[in-house]
């Protein structure tokens, strides 16, 4: 069968060109103008008064292929030939001087390879003029065997003509192109420790590369992405400003411009700066004015939720079952989506029903799984509207709200928790929580995968309050004998065994303003000091909203701030609380802390906004105004 071999003539060097040097006058012949062939040849004979120049011939052949003889003739106004022997080498060179000016050249080049097969190449037609460069192509055949019948085996390559530089014999010209454009990650959101790996491979390894980013400056800051070398085929993209960034690499060339205008010369992909958070703790600054991490990568608008119970008549709240929503609001208190739990009966699965009790202000606490992706919240497995739920014959369970706004429920063993009400729970990823109650069973409960273990039971006069994990170890506020807020154990117990509660040291049990009644709380480390918040719903100092510091070991009380009263009347207490640190500033949320009796009233509870400049007692700012007959309890950061 006849066959048809590769081209064994590849390009090498900068250029991709056959040269001819321009020509210089007939007084330059010395012996440096003029280089004599290093192998027999012949050539026309006579001066010419437009100038003589020198042909150097440069040969690489292909791996594993050798050209043992080459042959050589430049035919035209004057006529050169030679031969050079190159035995198995893979590259040769050699110089033809006394090339005179003139018009109509071509070059032919023939030989063999290591196989003893032919290689014949025939340039295009160009002019040797003193001073000036043309250009042209060479074409490099080798066939096996030659026959007529196959189709050509060609290969292309330039041939430019500039008088005292070199011919080169190339393989076939192949003009710069990208094969292969690659980003990795295309998304940045680390901008402290992470780079966009640029990767470009080529048709023409000779080829200039040129990366370029735009837009060059984002949210008015220049240089908002950089490559860390622009010339190089890998390199890296780095983020300093949040944006979308188009990444064009482009493809010079490397024989003067021959190839202009092809395609596949210029290629760009999309990469996506989210944020500057990396590792940094929730409220941290990044990206536009007002942005914060957090906590697990990603650069957001900080906004809260809240849940809201109503009564499923619209009524007076009550001791029955109250429908749950969780309403999503901005840092000035605009309602930006409302997500409301199931409150009718179901056939099975998740979610059940979810409600709790409309008087029970102790229910309700929210809070932020510690991995950042969930809302929790505890409450009863009943249909909204029954009659009691505080009940062993009703379910206890946690509600998780996802980022996507998906709800799910896990119920309590029966009997867990039953018989009084369900007040706080805490978890880590959605998937294993630790919850509180105040049935006798009660206090603290491990829940993961439907199955509860006690952690902290109530076998002494002393009822539980809202739960929290930070820097992982729980944390819990009591409203009995000795009141006040506690570790639990060490670290996450998920057992009774060898779990006790342990005072926060300087933590009043008694103080000013009588027995602390605490809710909800929040560690926050504020430029290096540990710092805690507290929510209790006394309407006497050191009620409201407390400041606490660590320093020696013992955290002592900087100030406290009041409610300012939803009717402009006394001031009262808080009992939802969540909040961030941003530098030397703590943004706080809050829920008022109304009594019973005063639920009914118009308007009957507000959110509360305190910011903490390190400064004076801040002043409340009253956000929003729950709907008549309908109350707020607790509050977190949203994860949406």
């Amino acid at each position: 069968m006849k066959t048809r071999k590769q081209p064994i003539l590849v390009r090498v060097g900068p250029t991709l060109a056959l040269v001819v040097a321009s020509l210089c006058a007939v007084a330059c012949s010395t012996p440096d103008a003029i280089t004599p062939a290093p192998e027999s040849d012949t050539r026309a004979s006579g001066p010419n008064a437009a100038g003589i120049g020198s042909v150097t011939l440069s040969l690489t052949t292909g791996p594993g292929l050798n050209v043992t003889a080459l042959n050589w003739a430049i035919s035209g106004p004057y006529a050169y030939s030679g031969n050079a022997n190159i035995g198995d080498a893979q590259s040769f060179e050699f110089v033809v001087g006394g090339v005179n000016a003139g018009n109509g050249y071509t070059i032919t080049l023939s030989g063999t390879d290591s196989q003893n097969d032919p290689c014949t190449g025939t340039s295009a037609p160009f002019n040797v003029i003193a001073g000036a460069t043309t250009y042209t192509e060479v074409s490099v055949t080798c066939l096996e065997p030659t026959d007529a019948t196959l189709a050509a085996n060609v290969t292309t390559g330039a041939v430019a003509v500039e008088a005292g530089v070199t011919v080169v014999v190339l393989p076939p010209l192949q003009c710069p192109g990208i094969t292969s454009l690659s980003s990795s990650p295309a998304e940045i959101v680390d901008f402290v420790g992470q780079t966009s790996a640029l990767a470009v491979t080529t048709t023409n390894a000779n080829a200039t590369i040129s990366w370029t980013v735009s837009p060059t400056a984002v949210g008015g800051v220049a240089g908002g992405a950089t490559v860390a070398n622009p010339s190089a085929a890998s390199t890296t993209l780095t983020c300093s400003t949040p944006g979308q960034y188009q990444v064009t690499v482009s493809l010079g060339l490397p024989d003067s411009g021959e190839c202009g205008g092809l395609p596949y010369t210029s290629m760009s992909a999309l990469i996506n700066c989210e944020d500057i958070c990396g590792g940094a703790s929730l409220g941290t600054e990044c990206g536009d004015a007002g942005q914060i991490c957090n906590g697990i990568g990603n650069c957001m608008t900080p906004s809260f939720s809240v849940v809201r119970v109503a009564m499923v008549d619209g009524g007076a709240l009550g001791a029955g079952a109250g429908t749950v929503s969780i309403e999503h609001r901005s840092l000035a208190g605009a309602l930006l989506g409302t997500i409301t739990l199931p409150a009718a009966a179901s056939d099975g699965g998740s979610p059940q029903p979810f409600t709790l009790t409309g008087d029970g202000i102790a229910e309700g606490d929210l809070t932020l799984s510690v991995a950042g992706h969930h809302l929790a919240v505890a409450g009863y497995q009943a249909a909204a509207g029954t009659a009691s739920i505080q009940t062993s014959a009703v379910a206890r369970e946690v509600a998780t709200i996802a980022t996507d706004g998906g709800v799910t429920t896990m119920a309590f063993p029966s009997g867990v928790l039953a018989g009084g009400g369900v007040l706080s729970t805490v978890t880590l990823d959605g998937n294993e929580f630790w919850t509180n109650g105040t049935a006798v069973d009660g206090g603290i409960w491990y829940l993961q995968g439907g199955a509860a273990d006690p952690v902290a039971s109530v076998s002494s006069p002393v009822l539980t309050r809202w739960l929290r994990i930070s820097g992982s170890q729980l944390y819990t506020g009591l409203a009995q004998d000795a009141p006040g807020l506690f570790q639990v154990g060490t670290g996450l117990p998920t057992t009774s065994a060898g779990v006790s509660l342990a005072s926060l040291p300087g933590y009043a049990i008694q103080d000013a303003g009588g027995t602390p009644s605490p809710y909800g709380f929040v560690f926050l480390n504020v430029n290096g000091v540990q710092t805690l918040y507290v929510a209790d719903d006394r309407k006497v100092s050191p009620g409201g909203l407390s400041k606490w510091t660590l320093s020696g070991g013992t955290w002592t009380q900087a100030w406290s701030v009041f409610y300012p009263g939803s009717d402009g009347g006394a001031a009262g207490g808080f009992r939802g609380l969540t909040g961030y640190a941003t530098g030397s500033t703590v943004t706080l949320m809050a829920t008022s802390g109304l009594v019973v009796s005063t639920l009914g009233a118009t308007p009957p509870d507000q959110l509360v906004l305190i910011v903490d400049n390190g400064g004076p007692p801040p002043t409340p700012v009253v956000l929003a105004t729950a709907p008549a007959n309908t109350t707020y309890r607790g509050i977190a950061i949203s994860p949406f």
